[in-house]
């Protein structure tokens, strides 16, 4: 039994898999399997998943139809033999320490996770994204919700490790969905984790790169926002989740609404004013909006706080001209007939 499963959804990345792949292979922890889950790439990505398997005899490769990263990912996971499970991003680099540091932490303190800080690369910048935790630790208190929900913890699933055999049987990812898939497999997993440790350093890089997923345009947040929150309120009920975390789900409810604004107004989205006021107005018009807005914690969004807070009014200020746009085109409509 491998220590690691590496489990590595690849789909048309044949620019990155390389170096990516690469960053695994460099490991200080040797004793790991890497899966590269070839998700029905239509570039060179399947070669070149072969070439590095025989690279490396420690890679495994699995080509399958293309059914999307949590697809992909639910494959990786049946396949796993490792002790510890880690999901990494094809396009994105892990420091040669990464693993190894995890697992000790993780099997010094007898925890059912550890988890690490990474960083948010640009072209010009980077950005370090880092926990609410102030130094290296060890959690056993499952109730410290603020502390596990936080904004940089509940990212993606590649900034933390977690026993395989706390998912292998019956965690999945929701195929269903293409954002936030990775918030509500955690938010699951957090309900089997009894205990979980720290590394208060970055050993992950999160690549921006043209055309990833915080550069892409999308109209699909409100759809998103009701399945994962939907999900999310399952999950708290189905593990006895405290009260709190119905406020935590209201937080990343409202966390969707920011996201559904800032991809309304790009330039590079063609709809029609008109058209965008419309689609900000159905979001903020539902009830599940306004409980949002009345019950929600936005402080276990650490530092981000401060973006939400500074794009407030505005986001208010649009709702209100999007209520007015609509309704008046509504009252039109009703003059006419």
């Amino acid at each position: 039994m491998p220590l690691v499963s590496v489990i590595i959804p690849v789909y048309n990345v044949e620019r990155y898999i390389e170096a990516s792949v690469g960053s695994v292979i460099a490991q200080t922890e040797r004793d790991i399997e890497i899966i590269l889950v070839n998700d029905g790439s239509s570039d060179r990505s399947g070669e070149l998943c072969r070439k590095l398997r025989e690279r490396d005899s420690r890679i495994r490769v699995i080509d399958k139809e293309n059914g999307g990263v949590s697809s992909a990912r639910n494959a990786g996971i049946a396949a796993a033999e490792g002790k510890w499970i880690y999901f990494m991003d094809c396009d994105d680099l892990i420091e040669a320490d990464t693993l190894e540091c995890a697992v000790k932490k993780a099997e010094e303190t007898g925890a059912d996770a550890c988890f690490f800080d990474y960083d948010r690369v640009y072209e010009n910048m980077t950005e370090p994204k880092r926990s609410l935790a102030d130094s290296d630790g060890f959690v056993s208190n499952v109730d410290n919700y603020r502390a596990m929900f936080s904004f940089n913890y509940f990212g993606g699933m590649w900034n933390c490790i977690i026993k395989a055999e706390l998912i292998k049987e019956d965690v999945r990812f929701n195929e269903k969905i293409s954002i936030g898939e990775d918030q509500l497999f955690k938010f699951e997993c957090f309900g089997r984790v009894h205990s979980y440790s720290y590394v208060p350093q970055v050993k992950y890089h999160y690549m921006i790169r043209e055309g990833s997923a915080l550069n892409t345009v999308r109209t699909d947040y409100t759809y998103a926002a009701d399945v994962l929150c939907d999900g999310m309120t399952a999950v708290m009920k189905k593990y006895g989740y405290p009260e709190y975390a119905r406020r935590f789900i209201n937080t990343v409810y409202l966390q969707y609404f920011h996201k559904l604004i800032m991809n309304t107004y790009p330039q590079s989205n063609k709809k029609s004013l008109s058209d965008k006021l419309d689609t900000i107005e159905s979001f903020v018009g539902t009830d599940r909006f306004r409980e949002a807005v009345k019950n929600n914690d936005p402080s276990v969004l650490g530092r981000a706080i401060r973006i939400h807070r500074h794009f407030n009014r505005k986001l208010w200020i649009i709702s209100y001209f999007a209520y007015l746009i609509s309704a008046s085109k509504r009252m039109g409509k009703k003059l006419i007939k």
